[in-house]
């Protein structure tokens, strides 16, 4: 959204650009809404919005200068909460239980998006069990680690271009019978495979 409005170079707020706001607003199952925001208030949005619209301070900005606002509340939006994100005088409106709307599969998997570059490593969005600070590691862009702790396989990812990076907690009992139920359909497969070779 950011990209396609900054690179389309149409008047800020004009039909023109509200009008391709809505067509990105569209395309997404993920945005409820696109704007344009200056200071700590949007001035239009797809929403077709003609005053401005305050939403405070951002609670998080990253190292690449996107800032996040959470528990949002419109008036246009009936009062629901939502996450607003922006960055480069954009800013898109997101529902917050879509942010992470992967489905668990079972009792006390956890998983959750939080940001690197902050001090307190921030939760932006999470979902299923608990997610202990400790899990929230610091690795390199682009890297990925995995590690037991406390009965959790846990595994951690981080983006190579974003200052994001995603963890995600398996109940260690589980993840071993998952790789039981592997093993019992698969190893019996793989012999055949070789006897037949």
């Amino acid at each position: 959204a950011v990209d396609k409005l900054n690179h389309d170079h149409l008047p800020p707020c004009s039909p023109d650009e509200i009008n391709l706001m809505r067509r990105i607003d569209l395309s997404s199952s993920y945005i409820q809404a696109v704007g344009r925001i200056s200071e700590n208030s949007l001035i239009c949005t797809s929403l077709d919005t003609k005053e401005p619209i305050p939403i405070g301070p951002p609670e998080l900005v990253t190292e690449r200068g996107a800032t996040e606002r959470n528990d949002i509340r419109l008036p246009i939006a009936g009062g629901y909460p939502l996450v607003v994100a922006s960055r480069d005088g954009i800013a898109v409106l997101i529902d917050p239980s879509l942010v992470v709307d992967t489905q668990t599969e079972g009792p006390g998997i956890s998983i959750a998006l939080f940001v690197p570059s902050t001090s307190n490593r921030r939760f932006i969005a999470s979902r299923g069990g608990t997610v202990r600070p400790e899990w929230l590691r610091v690795i390199p862009k682009g890297a990925e680690a995995t590690f037991v702790d406390g009965g959790y396989l846990v595994s951690v990812a981080r983006s190579p271009y974003y200052d994001f990076a995603a963890v995600a907690a398996v109940p260690e009992v589980y993840a071993k019978l998952r790789a039981k139920q592997f093993a019992l359909i698969f190893v019996p497969i793989g012999l055949l495979c070789g006897v037949g070779l």
